[in-house]
């Protein structure tokens, strides 16, 4: 099983007020030989903008279309910060019993809207 191409619908997502733009982005991503998997985890956390992370959180991801994969990450859902950037890693179990886990990734930043 590999996990291949991740993507998101925004780059940038904003915490607070709805005026400045989108809350949530939703990410997906491919998995090579989907029949043999249980789940794929979605695993995501904020680093803020001070170095200080927020616990990990995730969600189980819905099967989109055979081998392609959704869910969404909420900026309203993070606590304790306002501001920093997004890290997130994709893990999946096998019908084995095998997890397999994508590297980390950092590229969608949270912002706060008054």
């Amino acid at each position: 099983v590999f996990l291949l191409h991740p993507s998101y619908t925004t780059r940038l997502i904003f915490k607070g007020a709805d005026g400045c733009g989108p809350h949530m982005t939703e990410i997906h991503i491919t998995a090579t030989h989907p029949d043999g998997l249980s789940y794929i985890l979605l695993f995501y956390r904020l680093i803020s903008e001070r170095g200080f992370d927020t616990p990990w959180r995730f969600h189980k991801m819905k099967v989109q279309e055979d081998a392609l994969y959704r869910s969404v990450i909420n900026a309203q859902d993070i606590i304790d910060y306002e501001r920093g950037f997004i890290e997130y890693q994709f893990v999946a179990e096998d019908v084995h019993g095998e997890i397999h886990r994508s590297r980390k990734y950092n590229n969608i930043d949270m912002a706060y809207c008054e």
